[in-house]
């Protein structure tokens, strides 16, 4: 084995143990402490900006009781508004494009969300409707977001809430239901997927070896 192969076994390596440790998924849930911590914490942030918190902390209340310490995944159905919608105090408030609001608050979300081990799954426009008597409700997107815990979910909220992302958000957004999900089955197996590319750039040396040796 040459010290290049070694070296880059070793690369290899390191950087699937890095993956591994960010990808997680199976830990413990909240502590009671740490929960008190992250409800203060939020709700300072919200009312140092200035923003009603008493609902939005039903909601954040509502997903710790789902809290088992596993990974999960989050499903958005969102409606965007059709002209965008910013305080009048806002520099923004002359905007009127919803997307260009939606895409300020994605490049604001993004590194918080992979640095908290999230990441999208799937991102698609609704194409129609089918079966829809009881709620017959349009919607614009559907989005399925991977979590690795609710409580690194909730490290990304307090994260966010120290910024003015949410203005962004409501902004685009003229409703969203939003509701955690636990896959049964499915074929969204990314870290299973990554495993198998690690496996196969680690052969890649052993084929050059016995193609050279031919």
């Amino acid at each position: 084995m040459t010290l290049m192969s070694k070296s880059y076994w070793v690369i290899l390596s390191l950087l699937y143990v890095i993956f591994f440790f960010w990808y997680g998924g199976s830990g413990e849930k909240m502590t009671s402490k740490e929960i008190e911590l992250g409800i203060n914490t939020l709700k300072e942030n919200m009312e140092k900006n200035g923003r009603e918190n008493t609902e939005f902390l039903n909601y954040v209340n509502n997903l710790i009781e789902t809290d088992d310490g596993n990974e999960f995944i989050m499903v958005n159905l969102i409606k965007y508004r059709e002209i965008a919608k910013y305080p009048e105090s806002s520099k923004w408030s002359e905007e009127t494009d919803p997307m260009l609001a939606d895409a300020r608050y994605v490049d604001g979300l993004m590194p918080k969300l992979i640095k908290n081990g999230g990441f999208p799954l799937l991102v698609s426009t609704v194409n129609g409707r089918f079966i829809d008597e009881d709620n017959p409700e349009s919607w614009d997107v559907v989005a399925l977001i991977r979590y690795r815990s609710v409580k690194d979910m909730m490290n990304m909220i307090i994260e966010m809430s120290e910024t003015d992302l949410s203005l962004h958000k409501w902004a685009s957004i003229e409703k969203t239901h939003v509701f955690p999900a636990q896959v049964q089955i499915g074929l969204f197996l990314s870290k299973a997927l990554v495993t198998l590319v690690f496996l196969i750039l680690a052969s890649i040396p052993i084929l050059i070896k016995r193609t050279k040796s031919k």
